[in-house]
């Protein structure tokens, strides 16, 4: 696993951005601030490595160690333990042995402590997260990739996070991982398992389904996401994404569009589309027959019971006494219905 880019001088740090839910004003500007002093710390007093206590993730070979599991701990079980696990002495310098005072700070969903004694020596350092490249925290990712991959609302998230008093990423640090490092990364995944995928139904006749999401309901829809999946595998063959600004900002003419620039996408790569099922969409009913007459078009069985459907509960809708019996198996006649598609 890598989070590399290509270029990767041009991408900034972004673990310390934004820090909400700190305990006092400006603790998001006091954190880039103890970083500096840190290095320059280092820089004036010698440390022994080896009681430095941040796990540091700087190659694909400790890439599990990312993912493992976590918990939710409390601040002060955090401390009392933090007081336990390291002498009340400095231990630096042998002639300094002056107490040790254990300085706390949070980065984002992290918690660094610092061992530091009244001559400034800094005695251990420990982090609650694995620090990756760049010095990115392990759960400042994940949290973006959870937020990212389930398909939920950052700011729901956070406001979630603030109720618990959940140290969370700030929304500037989630939308740059989001940029640098998430998107690049599944966008590559996605390539790679369409040109496998592509390479299977290579020199044979592909059945598509083909159907649209807009992301509002009615004509108010300003993205519409079609999808070309093939049905005896189940395997999405193609997905795109329309913008109503690139029809005009017509939103009715977006789903033709998507299905459209979908198919063509297929037919770039050699695949062979024998047969196409969509619902009823008269602009690509129109189309499939002026552009597209060597694939035979089909109507999904679904939309079909749908509308039957429709038109039952319609009639048992008049007055005469008999329409209403027509209640009662309105549902039954659907299933009746794509049953009986499906076995021919």
């Amino acid at each position: 696993m890598s989070l590399r880019l290509s270029n990767p001088e041009a991408i900034p740090e972004v673990s310390f951005g934004d820090i909400e839910f700190s305990e006092g004003e400006g603790e998001g500007n006091e954190a880039n601030e103890m970083l500096e002093l840190e290095e320059e710390e280092q820089k004036k007093e010698p440390m022994d490595k080896s009681s430095l206590k941040i796990l540091k993730i700087i190659n694909s070979e400790r890439a599990e160690e990312v993912v493992d599991e976590s918990f939710i701990v409390y601040r002060q079980c955090l401390l009392e333990l933090a007081k336990s696990a390291c002498s009340q002495f400095c231990t630096v310098d042998q002639y300094c042995q002056k107490p040790v005072e254990v300085q706390q700070k949070v980065i984002g969903s992290a918690l660094h402590l610092k061992w530091v004694c009244s001559d400034g020596h800094i005695c251990q350092e420990w982090s609650s997260q694995p620090v990756l490249n760049r010095k990115l925290h392990a759960g400042d990712l994940l949290i973006s990739f959870a937020v990212l991959t389930s398909g939920n609302n950052f700011g729901k998230l956070a406001l979630f996070a603030r109720a618990l008093k959940l140290h969370f990423p700030g929304s500037t640090t989630f939308n740059n991982i989001q940029r640098i490092y998430l998107i690049p990364s599944i966008d590559e995944l996605w390539k790679e398992q369409q040109a496998s995928l592509l390479s299977h139904f290579e020199g044979r006749d592909v059945v598509l389904a083909g159907d649209g999401r807009m992301d509002s309901p009615g004509h108010s829809a300003q993205y519409c996401t079609y999808s070309l999946m093939e049905l005896d595998s189940n395997k999405i063959m193609s997905i795109v994404t329309v913008d109503k600004r690139e029809t005009g900002k017509v939103s009715t003419v977006i789903k033709k569009l998507g299905f459209q620039r979908a198919l063509e996408d297929l037919l770039s790569k050699n695949v062979k589309v024998a047969e196409i099922a969509t619902d009823q969409h008269m602009q690509i009913s129109s189309l499939m027959k002026k552009e597209r007459p060597d694939i035979k078009h089909s109507f999904d069985v679904w939309h079909g019971a749908k509308n039957l459907g429709k038109k039952i509960n319609a009639a048992s809708q008049q007055e005469e006494a008999k329409a209403k019996d027509l209640q009662k198996w309105t549902s039954h006649s659907k299933k009746s219905f794509l049953a009986c598609l499906q076995r021919s």
